[in-house]
């Protein structure tokens, strides 16, 4: 599949009718680049990857892929790890977890658990069931799980918290292969250290826009 970019145009949204979370927000992600989303809590980082994903509906303006609308694009193009991995395993065991999106993919996908599993250095935790796991181990298994039928636009929202530091440079080093495949990668945290180290564009999510920032600015002054 070729490259492919995000276009943000004009973004009304609320979840409550009247309080809009964005308010005509326009912006573009380029795939081929790590894209990091920071910014106050509740400024809409989540919600942006909701839409991007197209999970969630714009009241007024698009998100546009290609020449298609993200909600019209075929899921297996993305790739969601969401904030809570409790939000998102569901599978009794790793290996089950991992092995899920795959499967449906193709006939002979057990290479390519193990690929991953080894990638994530999370191979000894494959008979393990979810409920068993720290919270970083199954933060680890929902971004290995959405990363193992190879999507092009992938959407992680806070992909450090509660990682140690060796875990965190796993995860580092992980986008930075996928970057060099042209993948689209939009990353929201809050985590200054690594959007500092990892980002290629930053991007600031505060009242109700998107506004693409320089990467000297002090970060910490815009997450208050």
């Amino acid at each position: 599949m070729c490259c492919l970019d995000v276009i943000v145009r004009d973004v009304w949204f609320y979840y409550r009718k009247g309080a809009y979370i964005f308010k005509g927000a326009n912006t573009e992600f380029k795939c081929g680049r790590i894209n990091v989303l920071v910014g106050p809590v509740g400024g809409g980082k989540t919600t942006l990857l909701l839409l991007i994903s197209g999970l969630i509906v714009p009241q007024k303006g698009e998100i546009l892929i290609g020449n298609m609308r993200a909600h019209q694009i075929d899921r297996k193009v993305f790739g969601v790890a969401f904030q809570n991995p409790d939000d998102q395993l569901f599978n009794p065991t790793v290996y089950d977890e991992l092995a899920y999106s795959i499967r449906k993919l193709k006939n002979n996908f057990k290479e390519d658990v193990l690929k991953i599993a080894k990638r994530f250095k999370i191979e000894e935790l494959l008979n393990k069931r979810v409920l068993e796991l720290s919270f970083g181990e199954k933060k680890l298994v929902s971004i290995a799980s959405i990363l193992v039928h190879d999507p092009e636009i992938i959407l992680l929202d806070e992909p450090t918290a509660n990682l140690s530091p060796g875990k965190k440079r796993i995860v580092m080093d992980v986008l930075i292969e996928l970057k060099m495949k042209r993948k689209n990668i939009i990353v929201a945290t809050h985590d200054i250290s690594f959007a500092e180290k990892i980002a290629d564009t930053l991007f600031l999510v505060r009242d109700g826009k998107v506004l693409q920032i320089d990467k000297k600015m002090n970060l910490e002054d815009l997450l208050d």
